[in-house]
């Protein structure tokens, strides 16, 4: 039998875990990323793609993770992002564009993902937190 992450991922399962390097790879099927599941995994970098069937992103999930981009093109599940998920992503740099299904982004979500230039929202948002898009120094408006 071989052993696979299908579904989910619990929290804390790889908090602080300095010794994840490069870029990380998880599988389509995934639904459920919990709380602090990666966060301090400094050494994680490179591009993140959203699996395809990823509904939801637990509150400081990759906090302080060292991903330059983050890819929703290929999901077609997300519905929430929580608080500070991807907060402190210091390297994350470009565009960020929501798939539809969003409905929630957190408090603090991508603050302090200085090189973000641009971000699209979707029709079918229903909350964004206080400081979700907070110290984006790159930020351009293009309205």
């Amino acid at each position: 039998m071989q052993n696979t992450i299908t579904e989910k991922i619990g929290n804390y399962a790889f908090h602080n875990c300095i010794k994840i390097t490069g870029t990380i790879r998880l599988p389509d099927t995934l639904k459920y990323l919990g709380d602090n599941a990666f966060y301090g995994c400094q050494k994680i970098s490179g591009q993140f793609i959203v699996p395809r069937d990823l509904e939801y992103i637990g509150i400081n999930c990759f906090k302080d993770v060292g991903f330059n981009k983050i890819d929703f093109t290929r999901n077609i599940a997300i519905e929430a992002i929580l608080d500070n998920a991807f907060m402190n992503c210091k390297k994350m740099s470009g565009g960020l564009v929501f798939p539809s299904t969003l409905k929630y982004v957190g408090p603090n979500a991508f603050n302090g993902c200085e090189y973000i230039t641009n971000i699209v929202l979707n029709e079918g948002l229903e909350f964004v937190g206080t400081n979700a898009f907070s110290n984006l120094k790159s930020y351009k408006d293009n309205n």
